[in-house]
């Protein structure tokens, strides 16, 4: 929802308006109370999603992704950094148990490469790991931070074996 064109409002003007306005005098930025109105949105959309989550559920487990977008891209200039600042492209995510635990040898490292969200995913469900999940799984536990890495012999080596197996079409 707060993805996009942030000179443009996708909600009526009168929505929010106090928090349209404190972003505006906070920033400076009309950019920035349209970002703040979308986001109280998002907040309250998500609320009303669990909410009905949990009456769907009726005391079943699940599992929820939750993950966020990269900074917008008016920020660059607010912060000072140039726009292709790494710093600018990261975002939070995190898995939420409802009406369960999750197992406590997960761990949500605190920055992880997005390519190993499904396999984090698998692991907080408890769910059995195929061979590329379960090899993925331990590369994640041995750098979270970084999925593709050309200087490591054995990322390299398992991404080199996806190919050969099909799995992955270079073309």
């Amino acid at each position: 929802m707060n993805h996009g064109d942030h000179h443009r409002r996708v909600f009526a003007d009168d929505l929010h308006t106090g928090i349209r306005r404190e972003a505006d005098a906070a920033a400076g930025s009309a950019e920035y109370g349209e970002y703040m109105v979308r986001l109280a949105e998002t907040v309250r959309a998500y609320d009303a999603f669990r909410a009905r989550l949990g009456a769907m559920l009726d005391g079943r487990p699940a599992i929820v992704v939750r993950f966020g977008d990269h900074q917008p891209s008016f920020t660059a200039s607010m912060t000072g950094r140039p726009p292709s600042d790494p710093m600018l492209y990261e975002t939070f995510y995190t898995i939420e148990a409802v009406n369960c635990g999750l197992p406590q040898a997960v761990v949500a490292p605190p920055v992880l490469d997005v390519a190993y969200l499904s396999t984090l995913t698998l692991l907080a469900a408890g769910a059995p790991l195929d061979p590329v999940f379960a090899t993925r799984a331990a590369l994640l536990e041995a750098e979270p931070a970084t999925y593709f890495d050309p200087d490591n012999r054995l990322k390299r080596r398992f991404h080199r074996a996806l190919v050969e197996a099909g799995m992955i079409d270079l073309s």
